[in-house]
This record gives C-alpha cells, sequence and structure tokens, in this order.
C-alpha cells in the first residue's frame, strides 16, 4: 500500500531515458469512485497552467521516484478534471470532517491508502487533532462503497465496529 501523503515532493522521471521531469504537488483522489486518479505536477515555472500525469501513465510508484511509461508526458490538469467530476485534490479533501450517515463525528481525513498498481483506494487515515494523533497515532478505516462527499465533510455508511475498534497505527491492516 501507499501513502498519498508520501508522494508529495517525489520526482517524475521518464523510463526510457531517466530524465526527470517534474515533481509531485498534489494528488487527485475520487473518493466516490474510490480511486487515486492522477498526480499534479510542478515544472518549476511560476506561469505554467497546472498540470497532471493520470495514474494510467505511470509506469511504476517507487519509495523515491514516480517513472512513467515511455512517451507518457504531464497533461493540462483543468483538461484532466473535466473528465472527473467527482475527482478533487488530496489539498480540497484533507481536513475535511467524516462522519457517519447517523451522525457520528469519527475525525478529519489525513491521508488515503492506495494499491499504486491500479490507484484502488483501500483505507482513510482520520485525525482527532494533532496532539491526539501525536500520542495515539491516526485511526484507520476502511474505505467506504461510495460516501458522500461535501463542501465540509465526508458521510460515509454507520459501521459495526465502535470507534474505539479502530486500527490505530500508522499503516493499514493488510487487505
Amino acid at each position: 500500500m501507499q501513502r498519498v501523503r508520501h508522494l508529495i515532493g517525489l520526482p517524475v522521471m521518464t523510463v526510457a531515458t531517466g530524465e526527470r521531469l517534474a515533481s509531485v504537488k498534489s494528488v487527485v483522489i475520487d473518493l466516490v469512485c474510490g480511486y487515486v486518479r492522477a498526480l499534479v505536477v510542478h515544472k518549476g515555472s511560476l506561469f505554467r497552467q497546472p498540470q497532471a500525469i493520470a495514474i494510467e501513465q505511470v509506469h511504476s510508484l517507487e519509495e523515491d521516484a514516480i517513472l512513467l511509461k515511455e512517451g507518457e508526458k504531464p497533461m493540462l490538469l483543468a483538461t484532466l478534471l473535466a473528465s472527473m467530476p467527482e475527482a478533487q485534490t488530496d489539498e480540497v479533501l484533507f481536513g475535511r470532517q467524516i462522519m457517519t450517515e447517523d451522525g457520528k463525528v469519527l475525525g478529519s481525513l489525513d491521508d488515503v491508502f492506495f494499491d499504486p498498481s491500479d490507484g484502488r483506494i483501500s483505507h482513510y487515515s482520520l485525525s482527532d487533532g494533532l496532539l491526539q494523533s501525536l500520542l495515539q497515532g491516526s485511526a484507520m478505516i476502511p474505505a467506504p462503497t461510495q460516501p458522500i462527499v461535501g463542501e465540509e465533510s465526508i458521510v460515509i455508511p454507520a459501521t459495526s465496529e465502535p470507534p474505539d475498534q479502530l486500527s490505530m497505527g500508522f499503516e493499514p491492516p493488510d487487505s
């Protein structure tokens, strides 16, 4: 599993030449469909329009770099987002309150774990505040199917697990 927050700042390189093309600025996530969709990249110019790389263009997501398939290049972020109406960047999603459909607040979305081979989201990492996260770690919940993503909160189905039974720690359970 890969953490979205770990991708920020990683270099993006071509697999064919090893040339560094850009670095990851943010990540496009579609919580409704349950997939990481793209990487927003920064190429060094302040006046350039934001660009993105669809997850399908990625050859491999490694610990220290992201390698693009041969011949692939970044595209305009606006073009990519136009084809993904439910997708938003981590900058917009992280920090939103997670609550169940019966009104129980579980915490704030802090990170997303996903399978780097296809982008499928497996778990959400929740924060209850900086001090709580430092003392106890982040709560982990399995990614729900079709959450309702609002402007300020994300509503998920009520779970049979009481909140104190949620996994604590930095890595999701093996799935």
